[in-house]
C-alpha cells in the first residue's frame, strides 16, 4: 500500500520477462509504473531503516539488462544521507558498451557469470578484464563515486560445492599458483575482492594471499591499468636449444572518452567499386595495414530490437573522430593478444604515480614452466610515464620469489604452468 492505494502482486511483475538463469525463481519488476516503483520504493526504505551497507540488484544486468530498474533504485540510493554500496549482477554476455549505460548509476557490475574453483573459470576472466580496461571502465564515474567492473568472488579455502545450500564442503580445487594468478589479475584489474570461501576455516596461506599489502595498493591506489603485450617468452622444455618468441597480436575495437588522443584517426575509403568503409590508422600506431570496419544500413527493426540496435550506431566526425549515437563515447583501436595463439602468455602493467612505481604482472595460463621477459624500454608507453621519457634503469622486487631486480634492459622470471609473477620496479 502507497498513498492510500493499494498494489497487487500482478499489477507489479512482468510475467513475460524471467530471469534467464533462473526462470521459475524471479521476474522483471515494471519499474515504469507506480505499482513497480511503490514495491521497490518499500524494498529499499527498508533494507535503509536495517542499517544495510551493500546490496547486490540481480537479474537486471548482461543477458537480463533492465535500465529502467537500475536507473529507479539508483536513484533513491543517491537521495539517501548514508552511501550504500549498488552493485548488479550477472555478468553473462555483459559487453562495454552495455557497461557505459549503467557505471554512473552504480559502484560496481559483474562482468562475468559465477566463478568457481576451475582453472577454466580464471582463463574466461582474461579477455573480459582486458576489454573493460582497454574501454576506460576501471574506476570510471559511479554512483557518489566511481564504479568498478567486477569480476566476481574468490573462490579460495572452504567452499561448498556450486548450487548447493550446504555442503558438501572442501578445500578449493585451485593449486596454490592459480590462486596466486587469479589474485594477481583481480588486483591488477582493480575488481572489487570478495573472499567467496567460510571465513570461520581460512588457514594462514590463504589469509596470507587475500590481505598481501602489494596485491591491495595495487588493488586501491594503482592506475593506468591495462593489459601488456610487449613480452617474450622462453620454454623451459628439455628439448635441443630453447624457442624464443615474441607474444603475437592483433588489433581490436575499444570504446574510450571522447578526449583519448587515442581516438583521432578514422577516415572514410572507397573499396571495391562503389562499397565504402571506415577506417582507423594512428601515426603513432606501428600497424602495417589501417584497422577498417565496414558501413552497413540496418534493418527495419520492431520496437523489441531498436533499443539494440540504437547502440550500433556511429557517426564519422570531421575531426577524424568514430562517435557512438547511444553512449557519446568514441572508437579506438588497440593491440590485443591474438586470440588463436596456442601459448597463452600475459601480461598487464599498472602505476602508482604518488609513489613513483611501476607494477608489471606476467602470467603464464599454460600447463609446462616458461621464462617470461619484458624490456623497460616499453614500459613508458603503456604505463603512460610519457613516450618521450627514456627509462635510463629499474629496480625493484618479484614479490612471489621475492628476487632482486636491477635492469637497464630486460627483466625476467621464470613462471610456472598456471601461475604468475608480479614486479614493483622504481625506474629512472
Amino acid at each position: 500500500m502507497e498513498s492510500g492505494r493499494v498494489w497487487n502482486a500482478k499489477d507489479i511483475g512482468i510475467p513475460s520477462r524471467a530471469c534467464k538463469w533462473m526462470t521459475n525463481g524471479f521476474m522483471a519488476i515494471n519499474a515504469k509504473t507506480g505499482a513497480g516503483k511503490a514495491f521497490l520504493r518499500s524494498i529499499y526504505e527498508l533494507y535503509a531503516s536495517w542499517g544495510v551497507d551493500f546490496v547486490k540488484l540481480d537479474c537486471v544486468f548482461g543477458e537480463d539488462l533492465d535500465l529502467d530498474e537500475i536507473t529507479f533504485v539508483s536513484e533513491f540510493f543517491n537521495g539517501l544521507e548514508r552511501p550504500i554500496v549498488f552493485s548488479l549482477s550477472p555478468g553473462v554476455s555483459a559487453t562495454p558498451l552495455m557497461a557505459n549505460s549503467v557505471s554512473s548509476l552504480v559502484n560496481t557490475y559483474r562482468v562475468t557469470g559465477d566463478d568457481w574453483d576451475e582453472w577454466s573459470a580464471i582463463l574466461a576472466h582474461f579477455n573480459v578484464a582486458r576489454d573493460f580496461a582497454a574501454s576506460n571502465l576501471i574506476g570510471g564515474k559511479g554512483l557518489k563515486g566511481k564504479s568498478w567492473p567486477d569480476l566476481d568472488m574468490l573462490p579460495f579455502g572452504w567452499l561448498t560445492d556450486p548450487a548447493a545450500h550446504e555442503g558438501p564442503h572442501s578445500a578449493t580445487r585451485l593449486t596454490q599458483d592459480e590462486q596466486r594468478t587469479q589474485m594477481t589479475l583481480w588486483c591488477m584489474a582493480k575488481s572489487p575482492i570478495m573472499y567467496g570461501g567460510d571465513l570461520r576455516n581460512i588457514d594462514a596461506w590463504t589469509l596470507g594471499l587475500i590481505t598481501n599489502p602489494t596485491l591491495l595498493d595495487i588493488n586501491t591506489f594503482s592506475s593506468n591499468n591495462q593489459e601488456f603485450l610487449d613480452i617474450t617468452t622462453l620454454n623451459d622444455v628439455k628439448t635441443e636449444g630453447h624457442n624464443v618468441t615474441k607474444v603475437p597480436f592483433t588489433y581490436s575495437l575499444a570504446i574510450t572518452e571522447c578526449t583519448d588522443p587515442k581516438v583521432s584517426g578514422w577516415s572514410s575509403e572507397k573499396y571495391n567499386q562503389d562499397l565504402e568503409r571506415i577506417c582507423y590508422k594512428s601515426s603513432t600506431q606501428d600497424q602495417e595495414e589501417p584497422f577498417c570496419v565496414h558501413k552497413r544500413e540496418l534493418p527495419i527493426a520492431s520496437p523489441k530490437q531498436s533499443s539494440i540496435q540504437s547502440e550500433q550506431i556511429w557517426k564519422l566526425k570531421s575531426n577524424g573522430t568514430l562517435v557512438n549515437g547511444y553512449s557519446g563515447k568514441c572508437a579506438t583501436v588497440g593491440r590485443v593478444l591474438d586470440v588463436g595463439d596456442l601459448n597463452p602468455i600475459r601480461s598487464w602493467v599498472a602505476t602508482h604515480t604518488e609513489r613513483g612505481k611501476i607494477y608489471v604482472a606476467f602470467f603464464n595460463l599454460n600447463k609446462e614452466t616458461t621464462t617470461i621477459s619484458a624490456n623497460i624500454a616499453d614500459l613508458p608507453a603503456v604505463s603512460r610515464l610519457g613516450t618521450r621519457r627514456k627509462l635510463k634503469i629499474c629496480a625493484g622486487t618479484e614479490i612471489w620469489s621475492r628476487s632482486i631486480v636491477r635492469t637497464k634492459t630486460t627483466f625476467s622470471a621464470q613462471v610456472p604452468g598456471h601461475g604468475s609473477a608480479l614486479f614493483v620496479l622504481s625506474c629512472l
